[in-house]
């Protein structure tokens, strides 16, 4: 049976938190990255499409690999392109979102959810974003110590340091 969404039924963006609580099966999670970025890290179980990819086949409706009647979870870097694409993909009827803040903010969800440092989950969570773009995020763990290693994206501000 197929289900037709409301575009006022989905809010047009979706947390890495609430993305945790979808199963798996319900959703097709899309990486709209350039290879080069995909290939230096990825979440789990996504395709690689461009956004003009996507966009050719939301537009063949019939020979697409995305249906109408499961949600499509967009994500690219930091989150500004998919939000555009889910929201014309919601105008053509998918049921599409994008992945608020985009990968650099799954990897740091990922990151909080994995460090057995409490401390550490604190910081990264009140403080991680306010320092710029967050482009990758690593755990380093050994068996006393978890250690966050964040790179950040390079952006006007980082450059006039």
């Amino acid at each position: 049976m197929m289900t037709e969404y409301n575009r006022t039924e989905l809010p047009l963006e979706i947390s890495p938190a609430e993305l945790d609580e979808l199963r798996p099966d319900d959703y097709i999670l899309v990486d709209t990255r350039e290879k080069s970025d995909y290939e230096h890290g990825f979440i789990p179980g996504c395709v690689l499409f461009s956004p003009g990819k996507v966009r050719e086949y939301a537009e063949r409706d019939s020979l697409s690999p995305f249906s109408k009647d499961k949600r499509i979870v967009l994500y690219c870097k930091y989150g500004t392109v998919t939000r555009e694409l889910a929201e014309e993909l919601q105008d053509l009827g998918f049921a599409a979102q994008s992945l608020s803040g985009g990968y650099g903010a799954w990897a740091l969800h990922a990151i909080t959810r994995q460090s057995r440092n409490s401390e550490l989950r604190e910081h990264i969570v009140n403080h991680g974003g306010h320092l710029g773009v967050i482009h990758e995020v690593k755990l380093l763990r050994t068996d006393d110590v978890d250690v966050a290693l964040v790179k950040f994206a390079e952006t006007p501000l980082l450059r006039a340091l």
